[in-house]
Formats: C-alpha cells, sequence, structure tokens
C-alpha cells in the first residue's frame, strides 16, 4: 500500500492524499540519473498536470546511509513555497522506493547556459540576483542555510525565471 505526505491537492482534484501513488502519474520520459537518484517527467492523470519525479530506491538509500536526509529534505521542503525554489508539490513511497514530486523546469540549468556562451543582458543578470537574494532571504527566514549557490543547482523556467534546486538539507 502506498503512502503519501501530499502538497498541491485541490479542492478541484479528484481523490484524496491516501490514494496518490505511481499509478497516479503517466511517466513521459527520463531526464537524469544520480547515484541511487532517478528523475523522470510525469503527467498527473486526473489534472493532467505535468512535473518532475524525483525517486530513490529504498535498499540503496539505506545502503548509502541517506534515508535520514532524504526524509529530512522531505519534511522542511513540505513547510516551503516561493517563486524561486523547486518546490515539492508530492511526496509518497511504495515498498520499494520513495517519492518526491516537484516543479517541472525545463529551461536547462545555468551552468549548462553559461557552457553554451549564452550572452545574458544586464537587466537579465540583474533579475537573477534579486530572485537569488529573494530564494535566500525567505530560506533564511526559515531557518535554512543554503551551502552551496552554484550554477548547475539554479534552474531556469519557461519564462527565464530561476529556481534554486537541491537545498542539501543535513
Amino acid at each position: 500500500m502506498a503512502t503519501s505526505e501530499a502538497r498541491g491537492l485541490s479542492p478541484h482534484d479528484s481523490g484524496t492524499k491516501k490514494d496518490l501513488s505511481l499509478d497516479s502519474f503517466e511517466v513521459l520520459r527520463a531526464i537524469g540519473k544520480g547515484s541511487f537518484v532517478k528523475v523522470c517527467i510525469v503527467q498527473m492523470k486526473r489534472n493532467k498536470k505535468m512535473y518532475a519525479m524525483k525517486y530513490m530506491n529504498k535498499e540503496q538509500c539505506l545502503n548509502k546511509g541517506a534515508i535520514r536526509n532524504v526524509v529530512r529534505e522531505v519534511e522542511i521542503l513540505s513547510k516551503l513555497d516561493h517563486p524561486f525554489l523547486v518546490n515539492l508539490c508530492f511526496s509518497f513511497q511504495d515498498a520499494e522506493d520513495m517519492f518526491m514530486v516537484v516543479d517541472l523546469l525545463l529551461g536547462g540549468d545555468l551552468r549548462y547556459h553559461l557552457l553554451q556562451s549564452v550572452y545574458f543582458p544586464k537587466e537579465d543578470i540583474r533579475l537573477y540576483l534579486r530572485e537569488i537574494a529573494s530564494a535566500l532571504d525567505y530560506l533564511r527566514l526559515n531557518s535554512i542555510v543554503r551551502r552551496d549557490v552554484k550554477p548547475e543547482n539554479l534552474l531556469l523556467d519557461a519564462e527565464g525565471k530561476l529556481h534554486f534546486q537541491r537545498l542539501l538539507i543535513f
């Protein structure tokens, strides 16, 4: 039986938090892979909204001593909501895996754009600095210290806004 800790369900969505599972989503394609984390683009079946889904194998997390960090990350992210963070929308687990469903941002990370020698006008750079400052201030107000502000942890959305990912919560 899947259990869930869900955010983002509105009264207009059919179903409840308890019925949220991998079957609630259509997996569209893989977009990333780490040592024990896989990321794919998914579409929620009941509202057709697109998300990114991170999933981690419980056994691999146990072997790497990461269960505590994953649970803590979910606990903290479930309390946060900011326009310049990659926000947690839903989380749930099944017998083998833990799932985190987050905002889908398809603009790529800032590191990729810098390596492509993309020219950023001064106004865009100023806007990015304001967005970064806003996100960092929000995290500070929530007693969270951001340790690794670097281009690969800043994702762009379709409108060109920056969003922090990977909060590295310990």
